[in-house]
């Protein structure tokens, strides 16, 4: 067992999102709890150690680079339990946007508890077995290098029996009414409100993808889900929607990169986008323009409204199609037709 097991108080730990043009630095990691898997470097703060330059000892530690610590990106806090419910890990961790100092190379030499280090395009994360919250906090350090705030402090609960989690997922799921109240307060605080909508029948990576990038325009994301009633007046077939509007809004809450869920009953969500009133709308670039519903709100409110490109391939009517054709039982013969021989 190791001395961070089962502490007797919180492990203050800090996170270097280091980016080299659009690539980011990611370290694997050697020792539990993320063994095996590819984060951000990073490690505990020592005693008298500021944050700034623990962030910067630990980079060089771990890949040999000489790094500069910047902004905060987020404060981000994680507790894991064992099956008895004991806290064995307890961290609270401070994750800096960094970029490598003046004329340091940036050749990557790793040290005992980071086996292996690369660069990796941030585009290209989806494709490596990061820990949680690695692509979020990339994707906020992104935004803040573009000039936006810092992320609220969030936290991640893993086997916490005092807050099971679908009750952490619901107070994610939120009425019309407290959506607007939400809204109204990120106004007030001067930030981003992100908005997007859709039906997410059967989650796919294409929908994550999609999320992500549009919760890296804004300080927080608010999904609006398409009710049952509204699925079906979408011409989508009288099967749909396969999964209820309850369980598809518990799954998007599941999502680390999205904040809040609410439900809407109409064909559109052109009534609930002019109540919450968010500043960045986000739809697929498969839409046109001209044809986003509540864009006139947004604009007129002085939004913004971004399209993001989808994934090739990648839809819950082809995933259907795909299930149908796999599982569908082998044709009966013709009437007469002979048996194959044996």
């Amino acid at each position: 067992m190791s001395d961070r097991e089962y502490p007797l108080r919180p492990i203050v730990g800090v996170g270097a999102v280091v980016l080299d043009g659009d690539l980011v630095l990611l370290t694997r990691r050697g020792h539990p709890p993320n063994a095996g898997q590819w984060t951000l470097p990073g490690g505990a703060v020592e005693a008298g150690e500021s944050l700034r330059a623990a962030v910067e000892h630990e980079v060089r530690e771990e890949t040999g680079l000489v790094v500069e610590a910047g902004p905060v990106v987020e404060v981000f806090e994680r507790i894991v339990r064992d099956d008895d419910g004991r806290v064995r890990y307890h961290y609270v961790l401070v994750d800096f946007l960094c970029g490598l100092a003046a004329g340091a190379s940036r050749e990557i030499v790793c040290g005992d508890d980071c086996p292996e280090g690369r660069w990796v395009k941030a585009a290209d994360l989806g494709g490596l077995a990061v820990t949680e919250g690695t692509r979020e906090v990339v994707a906020r350090a992104l935004a803040v290098a573009r000039g936006a705030p810092p992320g609220e402090p969030r936290g991640l609960f893993v086997g916490d029996p005092s807050l099971p989690g679908p009750r952490r997922l619901r107070t994610k799921i939120v009425t019309r009414d407290e959506a607007v109240a939400i809204a109204d307060r990120y106004r007030a605080a001067g930030k981003r409100l992100v908005f997007t909508n859709g039906v997410y029948d059967l989650l796919h990576a294409g929908h994550v993808r999609y999320l992500e990038a549009a919760r890296a325009h804004g300080d927080a994301l608010m999904v609006g889900v398409n009710s049952d009633r509204s699925v079906r007046t979408l011409g989508k077939g009288p099967e749909r929607p396969i999964v209820g509007e309850q369980e598809r809004a518990e799954v998007i809450a599941g999502l680390g990169c999205v904040d809040h869920v609410v439900i809407f009953d109409e064909p559109d969500p052109g009534p609930l986008i002019a109540a919450v009133r968010p500043m960045v709308l986000v739809k697929g670039a498969d839409w046109p323009l001209e044809r986003i519903v509540g864009r006139d709100t947004v604009e007129a409110a002085g939004g913004q409204v971004v399209r993001i490109p989808l994934v090739e391939g990648l839809s819950t009517t082809a995933l259907i199609a795909r299930i149908v054709e796999r599982y569908r039982p082998p044709s009966p013969p013709e009437p007469g037709a002979r048996a194959p021989a044996p």
